[in-house]
């Protein structure tokens, strides 16, 4: 499971990190406050616009997952759930750390050459994983992966280092990144 992991972090890191034309996106500062944006499919929330920029459905023989992609002149926000195949047997909390790091193995990888990197423990509800911030051609980029079961998420948030103030606006955006459910027994 590990390498297939890291494949699949490094697939969908690609959009999380691809390039981007900061004159022609709207700007974070400028989203009416209140405004959110709520998956049903995946259970969460987070103060984004109702439309994110990308939406995507993804299933294969690792897992199955809905992408969110938000893009601002600032930065941009992705938010992935879903769940990666356990060949039916239940999940274990070994299972989960593969995952974890291979996720972290996809995101080196993708990430040369990094300037610093640091990790820490991430915990939101019944989910459990790591905090990674990341300073990759000098934009900061802060992720949260984390599993429950055969579970997960990611929120990513990279702040583009060209906008002043846009680590603030981004981080405090993703921030608000918030479970509505509790971990259900299937992703919609």
């Amino acid at each position: 499971m590990r390498n297939a992991n890291i494949l699949l972090g490094t697939v969908w890191l690609a959009l999380a990190l691809s390039g981007h034309a900061a004159g022609q996106m709207p700007s974070l500062a400028s989203k009416p406050a209140g405004e959110k944006f709520t998956s049903q499919q995946c259970g969460f929330t987070i103060a984004m616009p109702a439309r994110p920029t990308t939406t995507k459905a993804e299933e294969n023989a690792l897992t199955r997952s809905f992408l969110f992609l938000w893009e601002f002149r600032e930065g941009r926000v992705f938010v992935q759930c879903g769940e990666f195949a356990t060949d039916g047997a239940k999940a274990t909390e070994k299972d989960g750390s593969l995952f974890i790091d291979g996720f972290k193995g996809g995101l080196l990888k993708a990430l040369q050459p990094v300037s610093s990197f640091a990790e820490a423990p991430y915990k939101l509800g019944d989910y459990s994983g790591k905090g990674y911030s990341v300073l990759y051609k000098g934009n900061r980029v802060q992720v949260n992966v984390a599993v429950s079961g055969n579970k997960f998420f990611a929120v990513w948030a990279t702040a583009y280092k060209e906008i002043p103030g846009s680590d603030d606006l981004v981080f405090s955006a993703a921030g608000t990144f918030g479970l509505i459910a509790p971990v259900r027994d299937k992703i919609a």
